[in-house]
């Protein structure tokens, strides 16, 4: 069966059938053949409330921070077990540290400009959210200040490093949850 023969099937496509398909053309960058899925697939109009986009929004941001968190937290404990003071594990561990209380303070300072709880916008991850809120608690006495990361980072990377600052996570989170909103409208 040649292309074009293929194509005129497209329309009998199952939705599931077709994001397969789509994947398997983004896989070997096959951009036309990707762009001919989506062009040929059926089209359906919704009525969404006017406020959609910004839950949409909110909890892909929140699940993407979410998960990033946990990462981190693990790799923390991970560096943190059984590393010997002030080896590169033990240094590595305190930097992964002051990362994760950076992302936590802009997490908060994100939510407060929504006007939301931090908590409540993880609403139905309660044992997530009550891990990180353990591991914060931790990593709050055990991670390095923005000056002592700093330095430790330009012992392994040099001068030009660049150190995450709650205020550039909360600039990220902010770009992000603004985009996906304006993908929505």
């Amino acid at each position: 069966m040649n292309t074009k023969t293929l194509q005129r099937q497209y329309d009998k496509l199952t939705p599931v059938e077709r994001v397969r398909l789509i994947l398997e053309a983004v896989k070997r960058g096959d951009e036309s053949e990707r762009a001919a899925l989506q062009l040929t697939a059926p089209r359906s109009v919704y009525q969404l409330s006017h406020h959609h986009a910004i839950t949409e929004a909110l909890q892909l941001v929140a699940h993407a921070y979410l998960i990033a968190q946990l990462d981190r937290a693990l790799a923390v404990a991970t560096l943190a077990h059984g590393a010997a003071d002030e080896n590169a594990a033990y240094r590595a561990a305190r930097i992964g540290a002051y990362a994760f209380c950076a992302q936590a303070d802009a997490w908060r300072a994100f939510c407060g400009e929504l006007g939301i709880a931090p908590g409540l916008a993880l609403l139905g991850f309660d044992n997530a959210r009550g891990s990180l809120e353990f591991n914060e608690k931790i990593a709050r006495e055990f991670a390095y200040t923005f000056e002592e990361t700093r330095a430790e980072m330009i012992k392994d990377f040099g001068e030009s490093v660049d150190v995450i600052t709650s205020e550039r996570a909360l600039n990220d989170l902010r770009t992000v949850f603004n985009d996906l909103v304006n993908k929505w409208r």
